[in-house]
């Protein structure tokens, strides 16, 4: 294991999703650490102001307020992974409510043949970084950094398997935030993210 894996692993913190806020579309299990979205089938959730729409998307319970704190997620698919304010809108589609397409959220996905980085609905495309279908979130929330790391090697993703997992730096936000951040995932159809335990 790399040095810089070592020490995000110092900050990591158990993370669980919040099904009162998950859209429709998607199916919460695992022990709420598993979000899943398969074609148009529904869940049977009952009506709630905090659940979301129209976006594909769901938050965590845990609100990160004054910390260092990493979490890792397993994806496949179509899927954007970030930290948004509470504050982010819950009824409409996509712009209010969809994840880095307002002030409120700021997100990192894989957009078929590289990352994307997203925030306040601008993007910026991350060419020339592996594809890893494991990722590593790391919030500074003092520092005022978030910042996004492919994990790579030690699980059989890449040819000749290397030995030692290592965790390459995709993209880096620098704000100062200023309210309480809540885990959130965007899922696409027949995709599906899985919150890993250390």
């Amino acid at each position: 294991m790399s040095p810089i894996l070592l020490l995000l692993l110092s900050d990591f913190i158990p993370l669980t999703l919040d099904d009162r806020t998950a859209q429709k579309y998607l199916w919460i299990s695992e022990e709420s650490r598993r979000v899943s979205r398969r074609t148009e089938e529904t869940c049977p959730y009952r009506e709630l102001p905090e659940r979301f729409e129209h976006c594909p998307q769901v938050l965590c319970r845990e609100g990160l307020s004054g910390l260092r704190c990493y979490w890792e997620v397993e994806w496949s698919g179509w899927v954007v992974l970030g930290v948004t304010y509470e504050a982010i809108g819950r009824k409409g589609e996509n712009g209010a409510c969809g994840l880095g397409e307002n002030r409120h959220s700021w997100g990192l996905g894989w957009a078929g043949s590289e990352y994307q980085a997203w925030h306040d609905a601008e993007h910026c495309d991350i060419s020339g970084t592996p594809g890893s279908h494991v990722l590593g979130v790391y919030l500074d929330q003092p520092a005022g950094v978030l910042s996004f790391y492919c994990l790579k090697g030690g699980d059989g993703e890449e040819e000749g398997g290397e030995a030692e997992t290592r965790a390459v730096l995709l993209h880096k936000f620098k704000t100062p935030f200023t309210d309480p951040l809540y885990p959130v995932f965007w899922v696409g159809r027949n995709s599906h993210c899985l919150i890993r335990r250390i």
